[in-house]
């Protein structure tokens, strides 16, 4: 995993990101991650960037899940018991689980 300044991060005002940097051994109470140049007043990529850090790990979390149901899945279908894995749009498990990873890539750095 790439090295990225621990969450949570916070909007604060003037258009920055900050993390509590106490975390990483600063004796600063916040330090900025980012400042982003806000146009029109639009806040909504603010509050997309200050909740990467959470963002990440749900994505984590998923991969983990999915994961685990796909060796459920497939143990019920040996045993006679399978069912679908593709929802009403046509997606499937494996789908999903392939996006996730290729975007824990992306993220990372790898």
């Amino acid at each position: 995993m790439s090295q990225h300044t621990p969450g949570p991060w916070e909007i604060a005002p003037g258009n920055f990101i900050v993390a509590d940097c106490r975390v990483k051994g600063h004796p600063e109470t916040g330090c900025v991650v980012a400042e982003i140049p806000c146009q029109g007043g639009n806040s909504a990529d603010l509050s997309l960037i200050a909740a990467a850090p959470e963002l990440y790990q749900a994505l984590i979390d998923v991969c983990d899940i999915l994961c685990d149901y796909q060796a459920y899945s497939q143990t019920m279908r040996k045993i006679g018991r399978g069912f679908s894995t593709t929802d009403r749009i046509g997606r499937t498990d494996d789908n999903v689980l392939l996006a996730a990873r290729a975007l824990l890539v992306k993220v990372e750095g790898k």
